[in-house]
């Protein structure tokens, strides 16, 4: 059954068509709205499908997979001649030693440029930080999208996102909520205050617990790589380490 099908949704629904029919298709299938376990496995299957459909780019890619599926070729025969595997090579005792030794990479010339490349990556930690505690802006944001969540002592979350920001609120929001007011950050717009147009202001639920350890994560190794006792191969895959992490904590920074 594709995702399209989940939400009762042809392969040409725009993206506000699929907000619509998440929302009206998550309330009704929640497990604290009916104890049906098949309701619960389509509220998962639902769930599921938005979170794919409404990303435009993972949206694309399950779309060009569906049509390879419906127009999947034939594999070409293979001829006994090309099927052919090349009898395996053999080794003696110790050789793989000298081969190594042989091959043994220099890392030299790329310490200087890993550790410059870390010195440029310790920025965005300073950034999240600066941009967390800095001035803060007054906007006007409009509904997207929310998700019931349970928490660990049993009470239900509700994760709203918004044109300007996502925040998580213990306090049930009403489905025909228009917009919000909300003080976010200026560069990442981390939410700290939500308000309902009638000036009522939502208690918020601090949800950054992955981005902290990420940033963290990322300052260390990025200050290890400076440290001169370290060789020469250790600085080179310190960077390339923090580069990953780096994108980690930027792709949570965006989207917290």
């Amino acid at each position: 059954m594709s995702y399209y099908a989940v939400l009762e949704l042809s392969t040409q629904a725009s993206p506000e068509d699929i907000r619509r029919a998440y929302r009206r298709l998550v309330l009704s299938t929640h497990p604290d709205r009916t104890p049906d376990p098949a309701q619960h496995r389509r509220y998962l299957a639902i769930n599921e499908a938005y979170e794919t459909l409404s990303d435009p780019a993972r949206r694309a890619a399950y779309d060009a997979a569906l049509a390879r599926a419906h127009h999947r070729p034939t594999a070409p025969a293979v001829s006994p001649e090309a099927s052919r595997r090349p009898p395996p090579v053999e080794f003696r005792r110790g050789q793989w030693r000298t081969i190594l030794k042989t091959q043994r990479f220099d890392y030299g010339p790329y310490v200087a440029p890993a550790r410059r490349w870390c010195q440029l990556l310790l920025v965005l930690p300073l950034l999240v930080l600066l941009d967390f505690y800095g001035p803060r802006r007054t906007v006007t944001a409009t509904f997207d999208a929310i998700a019931v969540q349970r928490s660990p002592d049993t009470m239900l979350r509700y994760s709203i996102s918004t044109s300007n920001g996502s925040f998580v609120t213990p306090l049930e929001v009403p489905n025909d909520v228009p917009a919000f007011q909300l003080r976010v950050s200026w560069l990442f717009r981390f939410v700290h205050e939500a308000r309902l147009p009638d000036g009522r202001m939502l208690p918020l639920e601090p949800e950054m617990g992955s981005m902290v350890f990420f940033v963290g994560l990322l300052a260390l190794l990025a200050a290890t790589a400076q440290w001169p006792q370290l060789s020469a191969g250790a600085v080179v895959n310190l960077s390339i380490v923090a580069s990953v992490v780096g994108l980690i904590a930027l792709l949570l920074a965006l989207t917290t």
